[in-house]
C-alpha cells in the first residue's frame, strides 16, 4: 500500500472542507457552526500534517466528519486498512448526554 504524501493529505482535507462549506446542508446536527469551520480547518490541517500513515490520516478524516454528525458524510480510503478499534472507535465519538 502506498502512503499518502503530505501534499495529498492536505489536498484531500482542503477539498473536503471546501465542499463542506459549499454544500453541507445539515448544520443543525453538527457540533460546529459554519462560522467555526475556519478554526476547525486549522486544527485538522495540523492533525493531517502530523498523521504518520494512511490509517492515521483516515482517523483524522473520521474525526472531522464526526463533528458534522451526519450519516451521509464520511471518508473511506479503500487502500488503507481499518485502524485498530474498528471503523468508528469509541474514542472518536462524542457524547452530548442525550
Amino acid at each position: 500500500m502506498q502512503e499518502l504524501s503530505l501534499k495529498e493529505r492536505l489536498l484531500i482535507l482542503s477539498e473536503t472542507i471546501r465542499m463542506t462549506e459549499k454544500a453541507f446542508a445539515h448544520w443543525e446536527s453538527a457540533t460546529i457552526t459554519p462560522d467555526e469551520l475556519g478554526e476547525a480547518a486549522k486544527e485538522f490541517f495540523d492533525k493531517a500534517a502530523a498523521a504518520g500513515n494512511r490509517a492515521d490520516f483516515q482517523k483524522v478524516m473520521w474525526a472531522y466528519f464526526g463533528q458534522l454528525r451526519n450519516a451521509h458524510s464520511n471518508y473511506i480510503d479503500r487502500a488503507a486498512p481499518i485502524p485498530h478499534g474498528g471503523a468508528f472507535p469509541l474514542s472518536l465519538l462524542e457524547s452530548d448526554g442525550s
